[in-house]
């Protein structure tokens, strides 16, 4: 389902892959993403970013002037770390592009610091592919582009030190500002 909220010129997309809307920029949370997007037929971690995320972030970027995946930061010493905690605990495993996925996709998810390499994977290769437009993804505290975007001045997107949810929030304000 397309869940949407949007103005003028921004939307901000919650689990879906088939919504289309006239926006200049999109804002997608990478976390809803990853969760949507499970690996049923890739066996690595490259095979998966590779055939299954790249390709819709790529559709993002033909479609919207502008797309910026938000993954989330974990803290330790936040107070949303116990809240995690709470859920249950999962198996530790590295994500490298060798690494094999796994069958069980929302226990992986479980654990923060197995979501953290992902993410961090995921950017490190969208930071290394051509997009058609302007493809803007969060890397820990920092902000990568597309491979062909590089020069795109985003000092001003690469401030924000919230978790989750907050880093959307603060991401919007700032898209705003510009």
């Amino acid at each position: 389902m397309c869940k949407v909220r949007s103005g003028k010129y921004f939307a901000i997309v919650s689990n879906s892959s088939r919504c289309e809307t006239s926006v200049r920029l999109l804002i997608v949370d990478g976390a809803c993403l990853i969760n949507a997007k499970i690996p049923h037929k890739s066996k690595t971690f490259e095979e998966y970013v590779t055939k299954d995320i790249i390709p819709q972030l790529q559709r993002y970027s033909s479609t919207y002037q502008r797309t910026d995946i938000i993954f989330d930061v974990y803290r330790d010493s936040s107070l949303k770390a116990e809240t995690r905690s709470n859920r249950g605990k999962a198996l530790r495993r590295r994500v490298t592009a060798k690494s094999k996925t796994l069958t069980n996709w929302k226990s992986f998810l479980r654990d923060s610091a197995n979501k953290t390499e992902l993410f961090q994977f995921i950017a490190d290769i969208v930071s290394t592919t051509n997009t058609k437009r302007p493809l803007i993804v969060t890397r820990a505290e920092n902000i990568v582009t597309s491979a062909n975007f590089a020069c795109l001045d985003v000092e001003e997107l690469d401030r924000c030190t919230q978790e989750e949810v907050d880093r959307i929030l603060a991401f919007f304000y700032t898209c705003g500002m510009q």
